[in-house]
């Protein structure tokens, strides 16, 4: 997000960021007592051998930490300290509300919130969402981690599209297809999704800027599937890890789950 904000902010000024902060998670003993209370000890007991049978979490951050700044740069070490910033725990407060009446933008860019209610949005500005999957083929949460886990290596990309009250089924505005190279990670290639994002992003806000019609794609909501968080569960979490620990995605690239480029829609 610092990176797609500060890329924008490059070429036309953002006046306000809205940071959506949500609860932070249980503590660590108050959640090994909820997972103890749901499970039996067994389990509890081949879960913790799992846990360390996984790469240790501060060899995961320091390599994240490098593909950040191999892939984004210094441009993904902070938001520009000249915007304004207002932090909010709900996205639909009514101060956000209050807050866009005074604005009154242009236009309103949305990445990694929770659904943003059409309540919330001022009148008449141009909006869309940066979705860091293919639409309509997966939405919702984690969609290139899902593609991952069902060895789809091909349909991994980025869509920007409009907003509405419905998950990542806004019409699509334009898409830009992220094929793994054999050396990615899950983190390198969400990360790539960014970058490939806010340039599509840019050419969008530069059409906007001349005046130029863009067009509006609407989605066909009968194809693929949208992921909601009661989809995902730990055993998926360290299956990602297991395929960036065990260099899983040149096979994935090999033997896909299939062959097939699910049709996109790329700005012209």
């Amino acid at each position: 997000m610092r990176y797609y904000v500060s890329r924008v902010h490059d070429r036309f000024p953002v006046s306000l960021i809205i940071q959506e902060q949500t609860s932070g998670p249980a503590s660590p003993v108050k959640g090994l007592v909820q997972r103890i209370l749901a499970k039996g000890a067994s389990d509890i007991a081949h879960a913790i051998i799992r846990r360390f049978e996984t790469d240790p979490q501060e060899a995961i951050d320091q390599r994240r930490k490098i593909e950040i700044r191999e892939i984004l740069g210094p441009q993904s070490a902070a938001f520009p300290p000249d915007i304004p910033t207002l932090t909010i725990g709900n996205i639909n407060d009514v101060a956000v509300q209050q807050r866009l009446v005074e604005e009154s933008p242009d236009v309103v860019l949305v990445q990694g919130t929770s659904i943003v209610k059409d309540a919330t949005l001022p009148e008449g500005a141009f909006n869309f969402n940066m979705h860091a999957g293919l639409s309509p083929y997966y939405r919702g949460g984690a969609s290139a981690q899902w593609a991952l886990i069902n060895w789809d290596p091909f349909n991994i990309g980025v869509t920007l599209h409009e907003l509405t009250e419905q998950s990542d089924a806004g019409a699509i505005l334009a898409q830009h297809r992220v094929v793994p190279e054999p050396h990615d990670t899950s983190n390198s290639i969400s990360l790539k999704l960014t970058k490939v994002g806010t340039a599509v992003a840019l050419r969008l806000l530069e059409k906007h800027a001349r005046g130029e019609p863009i067009q509006r794609h609407p989605q066909d909501l009968t194809v693929g599937k949208c992921y909601f968080a009661r989809h995902w569960h730990p055993e998926l979490k360290r299956y990602l890890a297991t395929i960036d620990r065990e260099g899983v995605i040149p096979k994935m690239l090999k033997r896909p789950s299939t062959r097939v480029r699910q049709p996109i829609i790329e700005l012209d």
